[in-house]
Order: structure tokens, then sequence, then C-alpha cells
């Protein structure tokens, strides 16, 4: 028999349609309801690729006796995290509160008006029987108790969030005296095995973004050994899948070796724009292969919707595998076992596959089911690229075999936020491609040795990039025909419609202003827009940048605070503020601390950087003082310091290389490199690349600077107009 859930369009909320229990959806009457019948909710959030949300849906939401107790004294509801994630933002802070860690399923106990007073993730049967027993005795023999902590809670949560920070005057010298500290910070944290905390390990995606922007004008070893180590042992690791490509979400040790199996898009997207990047400061080609094989994965798995003028992704395949029509196991689809191997490849293909990856350690175990295999891991790099070549045939074979197991689970839902996430860094990696392409023939490195390898890169590049541009440009112009309706902006779109919601999030306005910016920055020419046909909204760029910029700041941005969503009333579509409401604007305080994407409040000061320099100020004065008290969860804010610190804008970009100057616009030339009073003679060597003769050493002795650890090479960077004064640091 179903439950109301088997009407969901979600995934995850319809596995959970023949649970016996009482299911509901997170809907206004339902809460209403809670009130109304004086019980407590039960609230369970979770998400289609979690392996362990599955198996409570199977082992504990199944049982008969658990229904029974939920039924008569709860209100059951479901929630998919991925379709409410302000629901999900604002429960899961108050688990990191109650219990000083989180995860999946993020279960609840609330009292009738949303205050949560128990929390935890998976439960065995019995434990979670008691609980529930134990949570109904308190909540009927000690009523107040109960809403004395849930409201302590809350109001510890509402203190954090809607705290009003000093405000900080933006001084650029006390700003760069703060990067440094926090730098430092990073260094003191940064594992041997890269990342910045111990187990579990999620990729640190903001914090690399960080460190791989500041390395272009700050030259440091110690910014350079963090993302480079922690992007090196990622790719060798198993988090990396090395036979069908792609990251998973994380891992489970500190070695990057044993995922949770789930991939995402939103992880994935971030972590082919890294690759790319510090492929492009660095001529690293192994970083090379890492994006070019993700954007291959991403369009063999996750492209859904793809014509010549529209695209769309998908939101995740899961970490569950069907071994037989009735059981799964975690990540069983992606794990070997030596003696299966041997059954695919040669001898002679063995032989030489070993020489580059672990496929003997049978290193996953799961204690719950006791299920085993082996995670393939690197163990060599390719010395050349035929080599890379004849491993990708191997890996093909391999790929291959896996097909022929049960078929890889996938959540097809597409998600406005991580479709934008996706577009925006394509055609950031766009741009990185286009600029390697014209001053990596000016420099001097080991790659440049190899011509035939060298121009293998150039050609795919040349070939990858504009990719990037055009699958940007149609994920774009997918979002603007078909989830935004109404004069809304959806979160969700299933089986060629949206689903329908009273609300509305700042992370999909945000992003998508950010990615009209990026687009008109990076682009420039509006010519280029055009060249990609029926994108008739895209039409004039302009327009809409000043229109997604005035809805932001109508709905979300009131008396000088950020707000996550916005609520509509269902009748005369305006903020609503009768009393069945406030609950719901509990809910409502901005995400400032990132967590698996960049938190709102970044994507809101990136775009406002370029249009309205006054609120940006405005608003980042008042989170200096919380970016410097936590910095690890800051990443995507200090990525916003550096553009004010820079002056960063919508016209040109330098960076430095070894000892090449580069700037992107060609329009505009450098003048006066100096070091002090000290002028450097320079070069031009195209309309872009300036090589300029630095010396450290011979700088540091004609200037007398004495146990001097930094270096500001200044310059200025001019058009016919006017010229804008500029600096790079360089640390011993």
């Amino acid at each position: 028999m179903y439950n109301s859930l088997k009407f969901s369009k979600s995934l995850y909320l319809k596995s959970h349609s023949l649970n016996p229990i009482n299911w509901y959806e997170w809907k206004e009457d339902i809460l209403k309801k809670a009130i109304d019948e004086d019980k407590m909710i039960f609230l369970s959030i979770g998400y289609y690729s979690c392996y362990w949300c599955h198996v409570m849906e199977q082992e504990v939401f199944n049982d008969k006796n658990i229904a029974e107790l939920l039924n008569k004294y709860f209100i059951s509801i479901k929630v998919d995290k991925e379709e409410m994630p302000e629901i999900d933002s604002y429960y899961i802070n108050c688990m990191y509160l109650i219990n000083g860690y989180a995860g999946y399923p993020a279960n609840f106990i609330l009292t009738p008006s949303l205050k949560p007073f128990l929390a935890f993730t998976y439960l065995p049967k019995n434990q979670f029987e008691n609980l529930i027993i134990n949570a109904i005795d308190l909540f009927y023999s000690q009523r107040q108790k109960v809403y004395d902590i849930a409201d302590e809670i809350v109001n510890n949560i509402s203190l954090f969030f809607n705290s009003k920070f000093k405000t900080t005057n933006l001084n650029k010298q006390e700003i760069e005296s703060n990067l440094e500290k926090i730098d430092k910070i990073f260094y003191s944290n940064l594992d041997i095995y890269g990342g910045f905390n111990d187990k579990p390990k999620f990729p640190p995606h903001q914090i690399l973004e960080y460190l791989l922007t500041r390395f272009e004008k700050v030259k440091s070893k110690n910014i350079y050994t963090m993302f480079s180590l922690t992007l090196d042992k990622m790719m060798v690791g198993g988090i990396y899948d090395h036979i069908d490509f792609g990251f998973y979400r994380y891992s489970v040790d500190n070695t990057w070796t044993v995922p949770h199996f789930e991939k995402m898009l939103y992880d994935n997207s971030y972590l082919l724009f890294l690759y790319t990047k510090a492929f492009a400061l660095t001529n690293n080609w192994y970083y090379f292969n890492v994006f070019t094989e993700i954007w291959e994965f991403l369009k063999r798995e996750f492209l859904i919707i793809n014509n010549p003028y529209e695209s769309a992704f998908i939101s995740s395949t899961s970490a569950i595998s069907y071994i037989d029509k009735d059981k799964f196991e975690e990540g069983a689809y992606y794990l070997f076992n030596y003696n299966e191997i041997k059954s695919i490849l040669s001898s002679d293909e063995i032989s030489f596959f070993k020489q580059y990856y672990d496929i003997e350690t049978e290193n996953f175990y799961n204690f719950h089911t006791k299920y085993k295999g082996t995670i393939i891991t690197k163990i060599n790099f390719e010395d050349n690229y035929y080599t890379y070549l004849k491993l990708n045939q191997i890996k093909t074979k391999l790929r291959e075999y896996r097909k022929s197991r049960y078929q890889l689970l996938k959540d097809t839902k597409i998600i406005t936020s991580w479709n934008l996430i996706l577009s925006l860094y394509l055609i950031r990696s766009y741009k990185e491609l286009n600029d390697y392409l014209i001053y990596s023939e000016f420099i001097d490195n080991e790659l440049n040795n190899n011509n035939q390898l060298n121009n293998t890169i150039k050609e795919i590049a040349n070939k990858i990039k504009e990719e990037f541009k055009n699958y940007s440009l149609k994920i774009i112009t997918f979002i603007l025909n078909n989830l935004f309706k109404d004069n809304k902006l959806y979160h969700v779109y299933y089986d060629n419609e949206v689903k329908e919601s009273n609300y509305i999030l700042l992370e999909d306005y945000a992003l998508l202003l950010l990615n009209l910016i990026e687009i008109k920055r990076i682009l420039k020419d509006h010519e280029a827009l055009k060249k990609i046909k029926n994108l008739e909204n895209l039409g004039n760029i302009d327009l809409l940048i000043i229109k997604f910029k005035n809805d932001i700041l109508n709905y979300f941005y009131k008396n000088k605070t950020l707000y996550d969503n916005f609520y509509f009333d269902n009748l005369n579509r305006n903020y609503n503020n009768s009393t069945n409401l406030e609950a719901l604007k509990l809910i409502n305080s901005c995400t400032f601390l990132d967590s698996s994407i960049s938190s709102n409040l970044s994507f809101f000061l990136n775009s406002f950087y370029y249009l309205d320099k006054k609120i940006f100020l405005e608003v980042l004065s008042n989170y200096i003082e919380l970016i410097n008290l936590y910095p690890l969860s800051c990443g995507s804010l200090l990525y916003n310091i550096l553009l004010f610190l820079f002056d960063y804008n919508m016209n040109y970009n330098y960076r430095l290389i070894n000892n090449l100057l580069f700037v992107d616009n060609p329009n505009y030339e450098i003048k006066n490199i100096k070091v002090l009073k000290f002028s450097l003679d320079y070069k031009k060597l195209s309309k872009n690349c300036y090589h300029i003769d630095f010396n450290k050493e011979k700088i540091i002795k004609e200037l007398n600077l004495k146990d001097e650890n930094k270096i500001s090479l200044n310059f200025d960077i001019c058009n016919d107009r006017e010229c804008y004064y500029s600096k790079i640091l360089i640390y011993s």
C-alpha cells in the first residue's frame, strides 16, 4: 500500500512510498496539521544517491512497529535535500550545534512549531525505536523541558546566523596582513595527503579556488604546495574513478582512498575548473588529463538534454548498486576483484596496467554488510602521451565490463543552481584555456621541450575550450527558457516541467546573475553570443543583468540584510506576513559558510563586486571578522576579498608565471614595472605578454632589503584613456 509520496516527482521521496509510515512532503498544510493535532514532527532529510539513506529506508522505515509509533504520535515529513536546500541548510546546522557533527540521512524530532530538540543520522532499527519511544515519553511528560531545549537550540542558531559581526573598514594593507595570517593557518592545517582536515575528507573546492586565484598574483611556495599537494593526492586516490572518470563526493579516510561512491554534478563542476586553472598556472599535463576526463565523464553520464540550442545535466549518480534484483551494496558497480580483472584483460595488459595502477589491493570493506572489493588507485604517472592513450584503451575494456552489471542508478532531476555552477565554471575554464593558448608559447618549461606533446595538448585545448563556451551558453539558455516561468526562477525540473513552489532561492538567482556577468566579462564581444543560434534570452545581456540584479535586491536584500529565500502568498503572490509563515521565516538566514557548494553570500558578493561596489563593500565589511574567525569555512568569501584587494575589473585580468607577465586584454598594455623606486627591464613579447628581467637576489642587494621575505612588483596597466596601478607579491 502506497503512502502520499507515491505522487512525488523526487526519486528519493518516491523510494519511500511503500513504507508503512504515513510520510508527507514538506508543505504548509502539513506543517499546519502538526499544530492543529498538537503532534511532534519527525523530519527526515536525505538524497537519492546517498547509501545510508537507502539502508535506513530498507531496514528501519519499512518496520511496522516503528511505523505504528510514528503514525500515532508524529507527523512524519520526508525532504529531498536537493529540492529544498534552504530547509536542509537550516536543520543540518542545527544538527551540528546539537551533536557536533552531521550527516545523512539527517533525522530530527521537532516541536509542532518546527523547532528541533533531537537530531541523529543513521541508527539501526532497535536504537531508532528506543529513541522514538524516549522522545514520545519526554514530549508528553516534560513538554516544557522539550520546548526549553528547542528554544535554546533555535535561539543559538539564530544568534549565530543573524549575528551582526563587527563592521570592519576595508583597508587593503590590513587585509593583506590578514590574508598572510590565514595562509599560515591553511598551511598549518595542511595534511600530508593534501586537504585541510583529517577524515572524512571532502574536496576543499572553495579553498583551492582561493589559493589558485591568489597564486596568480602572489608567488609563494607555500601557496603552491597547498594546492598542488591536494590536487595531486586527490587525482591518484580512490576518490577519483580511474575507469569511468569523475570524482566521488568524499573519502572516508585521510588518504583519499576509500570513497562514498556517489558522484555529484557540483563536485565535478568545481573540480573540472580547479584542474583546468591549475594546468593553466603550472603547465602540469597530468592536470590537463584530469579535467578532460571529468568533462568526458559529465557528457557521458550526466548530460540529459542536449540540442543545438540548450543543454542540461542531471544531479548525481548513486552510491548504491544492485548485485541482484532485490539486494544492493555500496559501490558494487565500481568495485573489482583481481580474478575478475584477469578474466577481462590479457596477461600483457595486466602486466602493463599494474605498472601504473594498483589493481590487487582489497582496500574496500563494508562493515555493515561484509561486502568487499578493490578500488583502483594510481601508483605511477605516465611518462608520455602514448602511454596515457594505451592505458585508456585498457580502461575502456574495464568500463565496458562495468556496463554488464546492474544499471548504474541516477537521480535525473535538473537543479537550477547546480547546472549554473557547471555553466559558471565552464565559461571560466574556457577563459583559462584561451589565456593559456595565448601565453604558453612564451613559457620556458619542460612541457615546451616536448613539441609533440605540446602540440597535442594545444590541439585538444583548442577544441575543448569551444565546447566549454558553447555548453555554458546552452545551459544558461535552458535555464532561462525552462525554469524561469511567471517571472519566477524555479529550482528543480522534472520530466519536462518545473516543480512548483511558493518560494524562490537566492542561490538560483545569484548564480544566474553571476553567470550573465561572467559571460559579458569573459566574452567581452557581444558578437560571440550571436554566433550561437537561437539564444533569444541572451540577446540583450545587459537588460538581463539589470533585471536579475533588481530581483535580488527586491526579494533577498532587505534593510542591508541578505536572506536565503523569499516566500510568496499562494493567492496574491505578495510577501505574506500572516502567522502561518512565521515559523518558516526562521529558516531564512543567509548562508555565509561554505558547505558542499559555495555560500550564497559569496555568489551575491561576486556579482555585486562588478555591479555595485557600494553594496559589495557594505556587505563584505560585515563579514571580515567572521572570515578571520572561520577561514577554513570561508574559502569563497576569501575569493571575494581577492577581487577587492587586487582591483579586479570587467575589462582585464593579469597574472605572473615564472618571469612572464600576462594581461588578457590586448587593448591594455603594461608600463612602468618597478620594485619600490627600482625600475625593471622588460620586453614586450606580444600584445598580451611581457618578459620581466626579474632577479630577486639582485634586487634585494641593490635596494639593501635586509631580511625581506616579500617583494612587491608594481606596474601600471593602461589603455588609451587611463592607467591602473597594479601589483604582484613575491614571497621568499
